[in-house]
């Protein structure tokens, strides 16, 4: 984040002297070379994880106000600005700053400063700590992906497809409450978990948790409904008490996944047409109440409204491969943080408009 010695020229996301605010944070210098960059990688290994490192903060939120640490031939600060960060200890500094070792016997560094090279005021601080975030912000909406870490504090509620993904698809993180045959009617009722030695409902197993994301995917088991309104409007409920438990929480809604028709043993309610019947039900609720809707579909489909051929052995429970790409879609998909007046609970009958432009939408 920021300049580093590989870097062309010295250069920060904010260069305004004084913007605690960070009115003019930007990561223009990293779209025309470190993302481009990062984007020809992934077209090489689509999943490749990144990691990010803070360099140089900002000149003006250290106190000799520049880049370099100390003067030297292959900068342009002035020597008298050594003396802020050393206070006029009674040693010399090496003037060849690329040397690591130098007047301590070898041992690096060359010399202990005397004073912290950041600013120590509660604003500077306050506003790096602020760049951090707005730059993991800034670069989600470059499509960078991110790591399983995103996954640490999620709980993932969901039938035997769900429990498949867990298995298959190489996740290290996240929390799974799976329970095959399980649907959005008994989800609350039936005990599909089994914790603390014993079985559970899910709504036992959430109670007293403080998880920050929920992926629910449900309906593969209601595709018998007669009527799918009335399979939305239990979805809906269920969403409603997850939301309840946990108000803070960010909710995704993933879509049923496609099948392979000539599989299904039985394809009079388990089939496409229904699914996409569901799935349209499940995208209205998400509309209406503000969730997170994930269709799944736009990278497990033949692009005829079906599962990619070949994709599972009985034609509902993919393979590993396809669970993996599932995951890969996940980490694509998200959003980082909610706050609480861009979030509704599922009573709330009008959307804010932070809503209207972003959870509406499927990610």
């Amino acid at each position: 984040m920021g300049a580093n010695d590989y870097a062309r020229s010295w250069y920060s996301c904010d260069e305004v002297e004084g913007d605690l605010e960070l009115r003019y944070f930007n990561i223009d210098r990293d779209k025309t070379s470190i993302i481009p960059f990062i984007r020809a990688a992934q077209k090489y290994n689509p999943s490749l994880g990144f990691w990010v490192s803070p360099w140089s903060p900002p000149s003006w939120m250290k106190i000799n106000g520049d880049y370099p640490v100390l003067s030297s031939q292959y900068n342009n600060m002035s020597p008298k600005l050594d003396y802020l960060l050393y206070a006029g200890a009674d040693t010399k500094t090496d003037p060849d700053e690329m040397k690591l070792t130098g007047s301590r016997d070898g041992v690096f560094p060359r010399q202990i400063a005397e004073n912290d090279y950041f600013i120590q005021d509660p604003r500077h601080l306050q506003a790096y700590a602020d760049m951090f975030c707005r730059f993991i912000d800034a670069y989600s909406e470059q499509n960078i992906p991110i790591d399983d870490s995103y996954f640490s504090d999620a709980v993932f509620i969901g039938d035997s497809r769900m429990e498949g993904f867990r298995n298959q698809s190489g996740i290290t993180q996240g929390t799974f409450l799976t329970g095959v045959g399980m649907n959005v009617t008994d989800i609350f009722t039936q005990k599909y978990i089994h914790l603390y030695n014993e079985q559970i409902t899910v709504y036992q197993a959430l109670y007293n948790t403080d998880y920050k994301k929920v992926y629910v995917m449900l309906g593969t088991n209601d595709l018998g409904e007669p009527d799918f309104n009335d399979f939305k409007e239990n979805y809906r409920v269920c969403l409603g008490e997850i939301k309840k438990m946990l108000p803070d929480a960010i909710v995704y809604v993933i879509s049923i996944a496609y099948v392979e028709e000539a599989k299904v043993e039985d394809t009079s309610y388990v089939n496409n047409k229904n699914i996409t019947t569901a799935n349209e039900k499940i995208l209205e609720l998400c509309e209406e109440q503000g969730y997170h809707y994930i269709n799944i579909n736009e990278v497990l489909s033949d692009g005829n409204g079906a599962l990619t051929e070949g994709a599972t052995s009985d034609g509902v429970h993919m393979y590993d491969t396809y669970c993996k790409i599932w995951l890969e879609y996940l980490k694509d998909h998200y959003i980082l943080e909610e706050t609480p007046a861009e979030s509704t609970t599922p009573e709330a009958e009008t959307q804010t408009e932070s809503q209207t432009e972003s959870p509406a939408q499927p990610l």
